[in-house]
């Protein structure tokens, strides 16, 4: 019935010989011609009928959406009548419209068309969700023709099977879906809503390999880390480390998993010393680290070797603030990613794109950043292992100090895992961090 209204209504304006609205010329190209009026304008919603008012337009004519870079659109459902054409364009941006008849290519004119936003309010957003599952978007506002959305970077749709109620839309993923950072939408009527640009649609996988680098040349500091594991994710063996799991408990700590690091004489030549962590048997993180330390005696002049047990910190949103690897350090976390202070109390990292997100089932690329600069190898494995906290929400666009922000540069796998992050190539001592997910 809505379309019926929309072709009698298009039909009763082309049959008008004026209207207030009316441009004059191609589209309001400043040509002049009278014999072609956009009596609505010359911007519209997609959805919403576009009138043109010409004349000597074929039943047979081709018509074409011609946007800026030449890219040619056929429009498949055009209306013409003695007095003109209409049609409902369904793809949003700068078009001249053009009709092809008798081998002849008539510019009637530019169009902008914008998309119509819809009243629907979002409530909660997953962010990602796996290939073959569903996943639900909660709000209100939604009614029966309500749909979900995906879009690639380069501006491909498809749609979802999707289930709705007025507060709830459940969408099933296929497949075959496009992977990795894609825009989730609401399509509703003849409207839209982007809700989300950085929802995933991806595999869950595993970090395996874990390499960091400072500096360049034959003075580079480079380590590998390596990591077996079962079909649920769980360590099994490490490189260049020996793993010993078990469980244990004290008063300090309570229950907990302990992972023994342990290093062959050769490895620890190579500094790969030897370190205990005490992951928490309930949150999955840090409790402590124990290694080896050397200090001198003051009284003696001595070097005093103990095996020292250090606590780790989370802040109340599960963030990592305290640590004690190779060096003792703390962070800090503000609007939902992880920092560090330099001397001056300003931000080392800083987050100034928005759109840099990770997968959300990678590790947290700060910390990776920061282990590799440190050359920490406890932060490292623990990072590697997930034990860390709560990852960070961006990456980080670059490093503040100085004049101006050293950005940092990265690589993506096909489903927006960073597979490698770097910055300072150019410096004394560039940084990078390569990871490897199965």
């Amino acid at each position: 019935m809505r379309k019926y209204i929309q072709i009698l209504s298009a039909l009763l304006v082309l049959a008008a010989v004026s209207c207030e609205k009316g441009t004059d010329g191609p589209g309001g190209s400043g040509t002049g011609n009278q014999e072609i009026r956009f009596p609505s304008g010359n911007s519209y919603h997609t959805g919403e009928d576009v009138i043109i008012i010409c004349s000597g337009i074929s039943s047979g004519a081709s018509f074409w959406l011609v946007s800026a870079d030449g890219t040619q659109t056929p429009l498949e459902d055009v209306t013409v009548t003695d007095s003109g054409i209409f049609f409902t364009p369904e793809t949003a941006g700068e078009f001249t419209v053009v009709a092809e008849q008798d081998g002849e290519r008539i510019e009637l004119g530019r169009i902008t068309v914008t998309i119509a936003s819809i009243d629907v309010t979002v409530t909660h957003t997953p962010s990602y969700c796996l290939p073959g599952e569903s996943f639900t978007v909660d709000g209100s506002g939604f009614d029966a023709s309500a749909i979900l959305a995906v879009a690639t970077p380069d501006g491909s749709r498809t749609m979802l099977e999707t289930e709705n109620t007025e507060t709830s839309l459940t969408a099933f993923v296929p497949e075959d879906a496009p992977r990795g950072k894609l825009d989730l939408l609401i399509v509703q009527n003849d409207g839209e809503q982007t809700i989300s640009q950085a929802f995933f649609i991806t595999s869950r996988k595993y970090l395996v390999r874990f390499t960091t680098s400072l500096g360049t040349g034959t003075s580079a500091y480079s380590r590998e880390f390596s990591f077996t594991r079962d079909e649920n994710g769980h360590v099994t063996a490490t490189s260049p480390y020996t793993l010993t799991v078990s469980a244990g408990s004290d008063d300090r700590h309570g229950e907990y998993i302990g992972y023994d690091f342990s290093a062959t004489e050769e490895e620890e030549e190579n500094s790969y010393y030897p370190f205990l962590l005490k992951i928490s048997d309930t949150e999955g993180n840090v409790l402590s680290s124990t290694f080896e330390t050397e200090r001198t005696d003051v009284g003696t002049g001595e070097t005093v070797v103990s095996t020292e047990e250090f606590d780790w910190e989370y802040d109340a949103s599960g963030f990592l603030s305290w640590y004690v690897g190779r060096y003792s350090n703390e962070t800090v976390s503000d609007d939902g990613n992880i920092n560090f202070e330099d001397i001056d109390g300003s931000d080392i990292y800083a987050y100034e794109d928005e759109s840099l997100v990770n997968n959300p089932f990678a590790v947290d690329c700060t910390l990776g950043l920061q282990a590799a600069s440190s050359a920490d190898h406890i932060l490292s494995v623990a990072l590697a292992l997930g034990f860390t906290g709560q990852r960070s929400e961006n990456l980080p666009s670059g490093i503040a100090g100085g004049s101006a922000t050293v950005p940092v540069t990265y690589v993506f796998d096909e489903e927006g895992y960073v597979t490698r992050a770097s910055y300072g190539e150019n410096s004394i001592l560039p940084v990078t961090v390569e990871f490897v997910y199965e």
